[in-house]
Protein backbone atom coordinates (compact mmCIF):
# COMPACT_ATOMS: atom_id res chain seq x y z
CA UNK A 1 0.00 0.00 0.00
CA UNK A 2 1.28 3.64 -1.00
CA UNK A 3 1.82 5.79 1.91
CA UNK A 4 2.24 8.51 0.02
CA UNK A 5 -1.14 10.96 -0.94
CA UNK A 6 -1.48 10.76 -4.76
CA UNK A 7 -3.54 12.70 -7.09
CA UNK A 8 -3.80 12.04 -10.68
CA UNK A 9 -5.22 15.08 -12.60
CA UNK A 10 -5.78 15.20 -16.02
CA UNK A 11 -7.23 17.62 -18.46
CA UNK A 12 -9.03 16.39 -21.60
CA UNK A 13 -10.75 17.84 -24.46
CA UNK A 14 -12.69 15.16 -26.37
CA UNK A 15 -11.83 12.25 -24.37
CA UNK A 16 -8.57 10.31 -25.22
CA UNK A 17 -6.80 11.54 -21.82
CA UNK A 18 -9.72 11.27 -19.44
CA UNK A 19 -9.85 7.73 -20.69
CA UNK A 20 -6.31 6.65 -20.36
CA UNK A 21 -6.06 8.20 -16.86
CA UNK A 22 -9.70 6.43 -16.00
CA UNK A 23 -7.52 3.19 -16.39
CA UNK A 24 -4.59 3.71 -15.61
CA UNK A 25 -6.73 4.72 -11.76
CA UNK A 26 -8.19 1.59 -12.12
CA UNK A 27 -5.29 -0.65 -12.63
CA UNK A 28 -3.45 1.57 -10.54
CA UNK A 29 -5.91 1.14 -7.80
CA UNK A 30 -6.24 -3.01 -8.44
CA UNK A 31 -2.67 -2.87 -6.94
CA UNK A 32 -3.65 -1.33 -3.61
CA UNK A 33 -2.84 2.28 -4.32
CA UNK A 34 -5.40 5.03 -3.17
CA UNK A 35 -5.46 7.68 -5.69
CA UNK A 36 -7.89 10.99 -5.84
CA UNK A 37 -9.24 12.00 -9.23
CA UNK A 38 -9.11 15.29 -10.82
CA UNK A 39 -10.79 16.73 -13.93
CA UNK A 40 -9.20 20.21 -14.34
CA UNK A 41 -10.61 23.21 -16.28
CA UNK A 42 -10.37 26.57 -16.26
CA UNK A 43 -11.87 26.97 -12.83
CA UNK A 44 -10.31 24.21 -10.90
CA UNK A 45 -8.20 25.79 -7.51
CA UNK A 46 -4.74 25.00 -8.40
CA UNK A 47 -4.12 24.78 -4.41
CA UNK A 48 -5.82 21.58 -3.93
CA UNK A 49 -2.41 20.31 -5.01
CA UNK A 50 -1.10 21.32 -1.57
CA UNK A 51 -2.75 18.20 -0.56
CA UNK A 52 -0.53 15.55 -1.85
CA UNK A 53 2.86 14.33 -2.27
CA UNK A 54 2.78 12.82 -5.86
CA UNK A 55 1.04 13.96 -8.50
CA UNK A 56 -0.10 11.85 -11.61
CA UNK A 57 -0.48 14.78 -14.03
CA UNK A 58 -2.12 14.12 -18.09
CA UNK A 59 -2.64 16.30 -20.87
CA UNK A 60 -3.52 15.91 -24.38
CA UNK A 61 -0.72 17.81 -27.31
CA UNK A 62 -2.09 20.18 -29.15
CA UNK A 63 0.04 20.69 -32.31
CA UNK A 64 3.29 19.70 -30.59
CA UNK A 65 2.01 22.19 -28.01
CA UNK A 66 0.38 22.12 -24.26
CA UNK A 67 -2.98 23.11 -23.98
CA UNK A 68 -3.56 26.43 -22.93
CA UNK A 69 -5.72 25.33 -19.96
CA UNK A 70 -2.74 23.65 -18.94
CA UNK A 71 -0.46 25.80 -18.95
CA UNK A 72 -2.87 28.34 -17.25
CA UNK A 73 -3.72 26.00 -13.98
CA UNK A 74 0.38 25.86 -13.75
CA UNK A 75 0.67 29.39 -14.22
CA UNK A 76 -1.44 29.83 -11.28
CA UNK A 77 0.13 27.50 -8.99
CA UNK A 78 2.60 28.95 -6.08
CA UNK A 79 6.51 27.85 -5.92
CA UNK A 80 6.35 24.53 -3.92
CA UNK A 81 8.70 24.80 -0.43
CA UNK A 82 9.23 21.75 -0.36
CA UNK A 83 10.28 19.55 -3.64
CA UNK A 84 7.09 17.95 -4.75
CA UNK A 85 7.21 15.10 -7.56
CA UNK A 86 4.97 14.42 -10.76
CA UNK A 87 4.90 11.55 -13.19
CA UNK A 88 3.59 13.33 -16.91
CA UNK A 89 1.39 11.36 -19.57
CA UNK A 90 0.47 13.16 -22.69
CA UNK A 91 -1.74 11.47 -25.71
CA UNK A 92 -1.08 12.72 -29.36
CA UNK A 93 -2.99 12.18 -32.43
CA UNK A 94 0.42 12.25 -34.66
CA UNK A 95 3.01 12.76 -32.97
CA UNK A 96 4.02 13.96 -28.88
CA UNK A 97 7.11 17.06 -29.94
CA UNK A 98 8.42 18.70 -27.04
CA UNK A 99 4.73 19.04 -25.41
CA UNK A 100 5.88 17.09 -22.72
CA UNK A 101 9.30 18.75 -21.86
CA UNK A 102 7.64 22.14 -22.14
CA UNK A 103 5.22 21.13 -19.28
CA UNK A 104 7.40 19.53 -17.61
CA UNK A 105 9.90 22.69 -17.58
CA UNK A 106 7.33 24.73 -16.61
CA UNK A 107 6.03 22.45 -13.43
CA UNK A 108 9.94 22.88 -12.60
CA UNK A 109 9.61 26.31 -12.29
CA UNK A 110 7.60 25.51 -9.56
CA UNK A 111 9.61 23.32 -7.51
CA UNK A 112 7.87 20.12 -8.81
CA UNK A 113 10.13 17.62 -10.39
CA UNK A 114 9.18 15.53 -13.22
CA UNK A 115 10.31 11.50 -11.94
CA UNK A 116 8.69 9.82 -15.20
CA UNK A 117 7.14 10.87 -18.57
CA UNK A 118 5.16 9.03 -20.92
CA UNK A 119 2.97 9.50 -24.42
CA UNK A 120 0.32 7.34 -25.70
CA UNK A 121 -1.00 7.26 -29.37
CA UNK A 122 -4.71 8.21 -28.98
CA UNK A 123 -7.79 9.20 -31.38
CA UNK A 124 -7.28 12.41 -32.66
CA UNK A 125 -10.01 14.73 -32.23
CA UNK A 126 -9.41 17.16 -34.84
CA UNK A 127 -8.36 14.39 -37.66
CA UNK A 128 -11.67 12.44 -37.58
CA UNK A 129 -13.40 15.36 -38.51
CA UNK A 130 -11.19 16.59 -41.00
CA UNK A 131 -9.13 13.55 -43.12
CA UNK A 132 -11.14 10.98 -45.42
CA UNK A 133 -12.72 8.44 -43.01
CA UNK A 134 -10.58 5.85 -44.55
CA UNK A 135 -7.92 6.52 -42.32
CA UNK A 136 -8.63 4.60 -39.78
CA UNK A 137 -5.38 5.40 -37.26
CA UNK A 138 -7.17 8.51 -36.26
CA UNK A 139 -9.95 6.82 -34.74
CA UNK A 140 -7.75 4.35 -32.76
CA UNK A 141 -5.05 4.19 -29.83
CA UNK A 142 -1.65 2.63 -31.01
CA UNK A 143 -2.24 -1.36 -30.93
CA UNK A 144 0.62 -1.94 -28.58
CA UNK A 145 -1.58 0.42 -26.19
CA UNK A 146 -2.37 -2.30 -23.73
CA UNK A 147 1.48 -2.87 -23.34
CA UNK A 148 2.45 0.40 -23.06
CA UNK A 149 0.06 0.99 -19.92
CA UNK A 150 0.97 -1.55 -18.83
CA UNK A 151 3.87 -0.56 -18.20
CA UNK A 152 3.42 2.88 -17.39
CA UNK A 153 1.70 1.52 -14.54
CA UNK A 154 4.44 -0.79 -13.45
CA UNK A 155 6.79 2.57 -13.49
CA UNK A 156 3.88 4.30 -11.56
CA UNK A 157 3.52 2.13 -9.11
CA UNK A 158 7.99 1.72 -8.54
CA UNK A 159 7.83 5.23 -7.80
CA UNK A 160 4.69 5.39 -5.47
CA UNK A 161 7.21 2.62 -3.54
CA UNK A 162 10.41 4.86 -3.60
CA UNK A 163 11.45 7.50 -1.70
CA UNK A 164 14.69 8.72 -4.06
CA UNK A 165 13.91 9.98 -6.92
CA UNK A 166 15.50 11.56 -9.82
CA UNK A 167 14.20 14.82 -12.12
CA UNK A 168 13.58 13.35 -15.76
CA UNK A 169 13.55 16.16 -18.68
CA UNK A 170 12.12 14.53 -21.55
CA UNK A 171 15.11 15.07 -24.31
CA UNK A 172 14.40 17.85 -26.83
CA UNK A 173 12.75 16.29 -30.25
CA UNK A 174 14.50 18.05 -33.24
CA UNK A 175 11.37 17.47 -35.24
CA UNK A 176 9.47 19.82 -33.84
CA UNK A 177 10.75 23.05 -35.47
CA UNK A 178 9.60 21.25 -38.69
CA UNK A 179 6.18 21.92 -37.60
CA UNK A 180 6.42 25.59 -37.17
CA UNK A 181 5.45 26.14 -40.93
CA UNK A 182 2.41 23.90 -41.19
CA UNK A 183 0.94 24.96 -37.72
CA UNK A 184 1.41 28.65 -38.61
CA UNK A 185 0.34 28.45 -42.25
CA UNK A 186 -2.31 25.88 -41.89
CA UNK A 187 -3.62 25.27 -38.49
CA UNK A 188 -3.87 28.83 -37.45
CA UNK A 189 -5.37 29.89 -40.09
CA UNK A 190 -7.28 27.22 -40.95
CA UNK A 191 -8.80 25.85 -37.32
CA UNK A 192 -7.97 29.35 -35.59
CA UNK A 193 -9.40 31.74 -38.10
CA UNK A 194 -11.79 29.40 -40.44
CA UNK A 195 -12.90 27.33 -37.65
CA UNK A 196 -12.94 28.10 -34.44
CA UNK A 197 -14.65 31.26 -34.92
CA UNK A 198 -17.94 29.52 -36.77
CA UNK A 199 -18.43 27.06 -34.21
CA UNK A 200 -22.40 27.04 -33.94
CA UNK A 201 -25.24 24.84 -33.06
CA UNK A 202 -27.80 23.19 -35.15
CA UNK A 203 -30.99 24.53 -33.18
CA UNK A 204 -32.90 21.58 -34.79
CA UNK A 205 -30.70 18.97 -33.54
CA UNK A 206 -29.71 20.76 -29.95
CA UNK A 207 -31.35 18.20 -27.13
CA UNK A 208 -32.12 21.94 -24.51
CA UNK A 209 -29.19 20.64 -23.06
CA UNK A 210 -25.83 22.81 -21.55
CA UNK A 211 -22.96 22.33 -23.62
CA UNK A 212 -20.05 21.13 -21.78
CA UNK A 213 -17.10 23.67 -22.68
CA UNK A 214 -14.24 23.47 -19.92
CA UNK A 215 -13.25 27.21 -20.89
CA UNK A 216 -17.02 28.57 -20.47
CA UNK A 217 -17.06 29.51 -23.64
CA UNK A 218 -21.19 28.68 -24.12
CA UNK A 219 -23.93 29.92 -22.23
CA UNK A 220 -27.71 29.88 -22.63
CA UNK A 221 -29.57 33.14 -23.56
CA UNK A 222 -33.24 33.27 -24.51
CA UNK A 223 -33.23 29.46 -24.42
CA UNK A 224 -30.60 29.28 -27.21
CA UNK A 225 -26.89 28.36 -26.77
CA UNK A 226 -24.66 31.46 -27.48
CA UNK A 227 -20.76 30.22 -28.02
CA UNK A 228 -17.59 33.09 -26.98
CA UNK A 229 -14.83 32.18 -29.66
CA UNK A 230 -12.71 34.49 -27.38
CA UNK A 231 -11.70 32.17 -24.91
CA UNK A 232 -11.91 29.27 -26.97
CA UNK A 233 -8.68 26.96 -27.82
CA UNK A 234 -10.64 24.53 -30.07
CA UNK A 235 -10.36 21.27 -27.68
CA UNK A 236 -13.20 20.40 -29.03
CA UNK A 237 -15.23 18.86 -26.42
CA UNK A 238 -18.46 20.69 -27.56
CA UNK A 239 -18.07 19.34 -31.08
CA UNK A 240 -18.12 15.52 -29.95
CA UNK A 241 -20.08 15.30 -26.41
CA UNK A 242 -23.52 17.11 -27.78
CA UNK A 243 -25.81 14.81 -28.48
CA UNK A 244 -27.62 14.32 -31.52
CA UNK A 245 -23.94 16.33 -33.68
CA UNK A 246 -25.56 19.53 -33.03
CA UNK A 247 -22.57 21.37 -32.89
CA UNK A 248 -20.27 21.94 -35.88
CA UNK A 249 -17.26 24.28 -37.49
CA UNK A 250 -18.30 23.81 -40.85
CA UNK A 251 -20.90 22.19 -43.23
CA UNK A 252 -18.69 19.40 -44.50
CA UNK A 253 -18.35 18.13 -40.94
CA UNK A 254 -22.08 18.11 -39.97
CA UNK A 255 -22.27 14.36 -39.89
CA UNK A 256 -19.05 13.16 -39.06
CA UNK A 257 -18.63 10.52 -36.76
CA UNK A 258 -18.14 12.16 -33.08
CA UNK A 259 -15.79 10.82 -30.59
CA UNK A 260 -18.78 10.76 -28.27
CA UNK A 261 -19.01 8.91 -24.13
CA UNK A 262 -20.49 5.91 -26.15
CA UNK A 263 -17.06 5.89 -28.11
CA UNK A 264 -14.99 5.89 -25.40
CA UNK A 265 -16.87 3.86 -23.24
CA UNK A 266 -16.13 1.26 -25.59
CA UNK A 267 -12.25 1.93 -26.09
CA UNK A 268 -12.00 2.07 -22.23
CA UNK A 269 -13.99 -1.20 -21.71
CA UNK A 270 -11.31 -2.66 -24.54
CA UNK A 271 -8.42 -0.99 -22.32
CA UNK A 272 -9.38 -3.13 -19.29
CA UNK A 273 -10.40 -6.33 -20.89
Amino acid sequence: MSKKKVLLAFYSGAGSTKTIAEVLLIKLQKINHEIDLLDIDVGTDVNILNEYDFIIFGTPTYHCYPPKTVSEFISKIKYQTNIKHIYLFATYGLYVGNNLRMIAKEFLNKNIQTVGFTGFKSPASDATLLFPTFIKMMYHYKSSIKNEITGTVNEIDRLLKSNTFKTKIPFYKWYAPLDWLPNKFYTARKFHKDYKPNIKVIIDRWDGKEIDCPRNCWEIINNKPKYNPDNCEFCLRCIHRTQNKAVIFSNSMEDRERLDKGFYDKLKQELLE
